[in-house]
């Protein structure tokens, strides 16, 4: 019986560690992802529609998106490494330039303030 209860807790253990989900959503699936939130240094709001450009510094990916309406960004199943990331609203004037490292299987997430 002692058996047949400790097989069922570990059971249990794996079922919850598969359903686990992150505040946005992802499910805790081992895929290597960054995601950014763009916000205005001077206000602290998020700022829609910055051009964020993502670049492996070892080569082999580069990619441009625009924030949402929450100032965020995503890139998914990338390569781990370090990024240097360049975020730019060209109609406010806005520019920055950060280095994130992202660990494979993880979720690096960071903040860019842009003034």
């Amino acid at each position: 019986m002692k058996k047949l209860l400790a097989m069922s807790f570990v059971f249990a253990i794996v079922i919850s560690a598969y359903s686990c989900k992150d505040d946005e959503g992802d499910t805790d699936d081992n895929v290597t992802r960054l995601r950014i939130t763009v916000v205005k240094q001077s206000d602290q709001t998020p700022c829609e529609g910055v051009l964020v450009n993502a670049e492996h510094d070892g080569g082999g990916y580069d990619a441009d998106r625009l924030t949402d309406a929450d100032g965020k960004v995503v890139y998914e199943n990338i390569p781990a490494g370090v990024y240097s990331v360049s975020s730019t609203d060209s109609d406010a004037g806005l520019y920055d330039y950060s280095e994130f490292t992202v660990f494979e299987g993880q979720t690096t997430e960071e903040v860019i303030l842009i003034d």
